[in-house]
């Protein structure tokens, strides 16, 4: 049997990050999705562009329409100070080449951490840590812990959640690379159980 088919189960992983849109190729236009509990504005970082143009995002502000633009002369960083409650979209003309990327902020320009999929329907395995035994450290809460195997193409980082079926999982260790005799075969992660 392959590796692969002992992932016997299969998972969801989210990621809480401010970041809206990944770096990607710029387009005519770009889906963004996100609803917040508090008052957003967005950051855009154009990059590698050879031709410069505007950025317009669009969204809603206590359930009214509102959009913002943003004119680019050079790649950077440019915050739109239009205040959003759930962003909807983002059209882009003007640009030759180049990436966008956007994150969230507040108003006094700190991180709106929000949770994003990375992935659905991702192979993995559970095994569980010596029974119920709780896990702990330094300043730590005793946790129950599992340890989730992945294959080699999986998006994880610290951090992340992951559910698997009606079981929740949080990356708490950095990912542990495990080799064959010539390529990286599979990743292992230290998960704290998340209580329903």
């Amino acid at each position: 049997m392959s590796f692969t088919g002992l992932l016997d189960r299969r998972g969801t992983v989210t990621r809480k990050s401010a970041v809206i849109l990944a770096a990607t190729a710029i387009q005519a236009s770009h889906v963004l999705s996100g609803s917040f509990s508090v008052d957003v504005q967005v950051v855009v970082e154009i990059a590698g562009a050879t031709v410069w143009g505007t950025v317009t995002v669009s969204g809603t502000e206590e359930s009214l329409p509102v959009s913002g633009v943003l004119t680019f002369t050079k790649d950077e960083e440019q915050r739109l100070f239009t205040s959003f409650n759930v962003l909807t979209g983002l059209t882009t003309s003007g640009f030759t080449g180049g990436t966008i990327a956007v994150t969230a902020v507040t108003r006094s320009g700190e991180p709106v951490q929000v949770v994003t999929t990375v992935s659905t329907d991702t192979p993995v395995r559970i095994s569980t840590m010596t029974g119920d035994e709780p896990l702990t450290g330094a300043g730590a809460v005793p946790t129950k812990a599992a340890k989730l195997f992945f294959a080699a193409s999986a998006d994880i980082e610290d951090g992340d959640d992951v559910a698997i079926g009606s079981q929740s999982f949080r990356i708490i260790a950095p990912q542990m690379e495990r080799y064959d005799s010539v390529r990286l075969h599979h990743f292992e992660v230290l998960a704290e159980v998340q209580e329903a």
